[in-house]
């Protein structure tokens, strides 16, 4: 089995072990049935990991940003004084 498809069935395990269609006697017997599939998987769970991380950071720079835009006063419909 080429490298590219391991990766594929991996892809298609974690997605399915995330879902409400877990199968773990199917996913046992696939993670079994050849090293570089646990690998794979792994490798997987890490990068959603990382991915996850990130978009935590990101969506906490968002509300900041967020928060900066919205309590910004624009000073051109200030009234003027004179």
């Amino acid at each position: 089995m080429s490298e590219q498809r391991v990766h594929e069935e991996a892809a298609t395990w974690f997605a399915r072990m995330a879902s409400d269609e877990a199968d773990w006697p199917g996913f046992t017997a696939w993670l079994e049935a050849d090293p570089r599939h646990g690998e794979a998987y792994d490798e997987l769970a890490l990068l959603d990991d990382d991915l996850s991380r990130h978009a935590d950071l990101l969506e906490g720079s968002d509300r900041k940003s967020t928060r900066l835009n919205s309590s910004h006063t624009d000073i051109s419909r200030m009234p003027s004084s004179a």
